[in-house]
């Protein structure tokens, strides 16, 4: 399997990325794996992950994305997701990125 079939097994089918005002689908974001290896793209999780609610659970996971064009420092942010439970598999139904500059 590629990534990107890798990702959409872990998706539900109407999972959304979602980056301030823009969002995309689950097949849109499949697409941009083998794009991303060209950039030298890499996500590193700099700290614990934080999960809270009852389904559908929160996580929240800070972390460093570097790449091409990140510049030398990477760019700092968290990534929340909102896991749910899809007929026994736990599924990311949204992941909604957010940069530190943002905060």
């Amino acid at each position: 399997d590629s990534d990107g079939e890798a990702f959409s097994a872990l998706v539900t089918e109407n999972y959304r990325f979602v980056v301030g005002s823009e969002s995309s689908t689950a097949d849109e974001v499949a697409g941009l794996f083998g794009v991303n290896e060209q950039d030298n793209w890499h996500v590193t999780q700099t700290g614990d992950a934080i999960m809270v609610g009852d389904e559908p659970w929160l996580v929240a996971v800070p972390n460093l994305l570097t790449g091409d064009y990140y510049g030398v420092d990477g760019q700092e942010g968290f990534s929340l997701m909102t896991i749910v439970d899809v007929d026994g598999t736990l599924l990311i139904a949204r992941h909604e990125y957010m940069p530190s500059t943002t905060f």
